[in-house]
């Protein structure tokens, strides 16, 4: 049996302090996800929504769980391994949204003016 404490950050800013604080983050919410990645700490996203799916996916994470009940030791095992290639695949899909970002901004300000011009 573990102790877990329950958190109830005030703001986005205290939630990314407490997430930076975490050796990984397990969580099936999408605000979870990003605010651990913008934190720097590894994310297991647990795949019981369509969001943390996709998050996996695009991010092409190499651990995720379908279930909380389901987690075992040898996958905390993986997990721990794992937690430097976890944090390269969140980087690498944070710089490849980024430049996606980056690419399509003009575009996207520039459909803006038009509708707004009519």
């Amino acid at each position: 049996l573990c102790q877990v404490e329950a958190v109830y950050p005030a703001s986005w800013k205290q939630a990314v302090d407490a997430l930076s604080k975490c050796r990984f983050v397990i969580t099936n919410r999408l605000h979870c996800l990003i605010f651990s990645a913008l934190s720097g700490t590894p994310v297991v996203p647990v795949t019981n929504r369509s969001k943390t799916q996709a998050y996996v996916k695009d991010a092409d994470l190499p651990c995720s769980l379908s279930k909380v009940e389901a987690l075992s030791l040898e996958q905390l095992e993986t997990i721990d391994r794992e937690l430097l290639h976890i944090s390269g695949k969140q980087n690498a899909y944070a710089k490849a949204c980024t430049k996606l970002l980056d690419e399509r901004l003009d575009k996207l300000f520039a459909s803006s003016l038009i509708v707004t011009e009519r």
